[in-house]
């Protein structure tokens, strides 16, 4: 089954012009941070970022996007798939799954630093998941009972980060972010649909699995179905689907959004994303939405490699089963 899932920094820089003593400008402000200027005319650089790219081995390889340029980096062992950043230079990963305590992994500039750890003396909880709340707490979410129920119908916390360790009752708050391998990248903002091109949907009321995804761009038009779309041809008839939705995401280069509910025989239920550019006959396999004008996809056709943009323009590949 297909698993789909910037920052767009404005800054204007006012022109200054010879005065008087008594006229003189205020000099320009200074530009935000993670943005450089050289000179006194100069454009912004577009700030630096390391991506984390997983490996299937459970290991992680940190790529520096710097201007316009992909470089590889170190190698970080023992990550898993869990893992996602703390703030721009801390990168943090759920420790194994096991019946002993709890652990969170973390790497500043890609350096490994003492675990995290609560005891489960202290903290006896089951279906452990890690959660980040802006770019200064690290959070465990667990259930009290062993159960397979969901929601959790009794929930428990540890916060681990700054210390010292809390556990009890209370929750992040809403901005806490789950860091979940089956919910790898945010969704992309919005954006306007391309000139010349609609994406649409033709609704079958009685079989969501056969409303059509219609694009139309410069003389070319596709159809496709929800379940062609959910592409995994041995489940047809056991699984159940939602209305889909469509959007137009804001990437430079054109790519719409398709999204629905996914719901198998026992009663599992899946949020489905496929992005795909106008009219192409194959959506991409994953799209990676990064910030600050980044995004990563992979295509059908190539299986595990990734090409990161930057603006609409390529600035490399690499490979790797999934990227933050």
């Amino acid at each position: 089954m297909r698993r789909w899932s910037s920052l767009l920094a404005v800054v204007t820089f006012a022109a200054c012009s010879r005065a008087a003593p008594e006229e003189r400008a205020a000099p320009p402000a200074s530009p935000p941070p993670g943005v450089t200027q050289v000179g006194a005319d100069a454009a912004p650089v577009a700030p630096s970022r390391t991506l984390a790219v997983a490996q299937g081995d459970g290991s992680v390889v940190l790529m520096q996007v710097i201007g316009d340029r992909l470089e590889s980096g170190p190698t970080l062992t023992e990550v898993g798939w869990n893992f996602g950043w703390l703030d721009r230079r801390t990168l943090v990963a759920l420790g194994p799954s096991t019946d002993a305590d709890a652990s969170v992994r973390r790497w500043v500039d890609g350096v490994r630093q003492p675990d995290l750890v609560v005891r489960r003396e202290a903290w006896p909880a089951y279906g452990r998941a890690l959660w980040l709340v802006g770019a200064n707490e690290i959070w465990l979410a667990g259930c009290r009972d062993e159960s397979d129920v969901a929601p959790c119908p009794r929930p428990t916390y540890a916060r681990l980060w700054p210390a010292p360790v809390e556990v009890g009752e209370r929750a992040p708050g809403p901005d806490a972010r789950p860091i979940d391998s089956s919910v790898p990248y945010p969704l992309p903002p919005e954006g306007r649909a391309p000139a010349g091109a609609t994406v649409t949907l033709r609704p079958d009321p009685k079989d969501h699995a056969r409303t059509t995804v219609r694009c139309e761009a410069g003389g070319s038009r596709t159809e496709e179905t929800v379940l062609a779309i959910f592409d995994n041809p041995r489940e047809e008839g056991a699984w159940s689907f939602a209305a889909p939705a469509v959007r137009w995401i804001a990437t430079s280069t054109p790519r719409y959004e398709v999204s629905f509910d996914a719901t198998n025989p026992v009663g599992g239920r899946y949020r489905i994303y496929h992005y795909a550019a106008p009219c192409e006959e194959s959506g991409l396999r994953a799209l990676a939405w990064l910030g600050d004008e980044l995004w990563a996809e992979q295509s059908s056709a190539v299986d595990a490699t990734w090409t990161v943009y930057r603006s609409g323009r390529a600035l490399g590949t690499f490979a790797g089963t999934m990227v933050r």
